[in-house]
């Protein structure tokens, strides 16, 4: 909830990255109306390490100016336009898809 911005950004790093059975992290974005730069290099810090553990990160409900930031940082393109859902029912049908991927290969 709130702004994200350096202060905020501590939560990002006890999200679990290294847990084999994680297949999908959505993070829910509807209740953050703003983003600064620092949250999005902790932002790609997570991807990195989630990527890392073949787990897909999905977002749901990002708002107008974070998706700005994200965009202009080329973080949105990193994480995949796949993986930015309008809401979060949404972004639960796309781990369901992801995770059923993942147990087809």
């Amino acid at each position: 909830n709130g702004p994200m911005f350096f202060a905020a950004t501590d939560k990002l790093g006890s999200i679990p990255t290294k847990n084999n059975a994680i297949k999908t992290i959505i993070l829910r974005m509807r209740s953050v109306p703003t983003m600064d730069a620092t949250a999005v290099y902790f932002m790609e810090q997570t991807l990195q390490k989630c990527q890392k553990n073949n787990i897909t990160l999905i977002f749901s409900h990002v708002q107008k100016q974070p998706m700005e930031v994200m965009k202009k940082t080329g973080f949105a393109d990193e994480v995949g336009a796949e993986n930015f859902c309008a809401n979060i029912d949404a972004a639960l049908e796309r781990a369901k898809v992801v995770n059923a991927q993942s147990e087809n290969k």
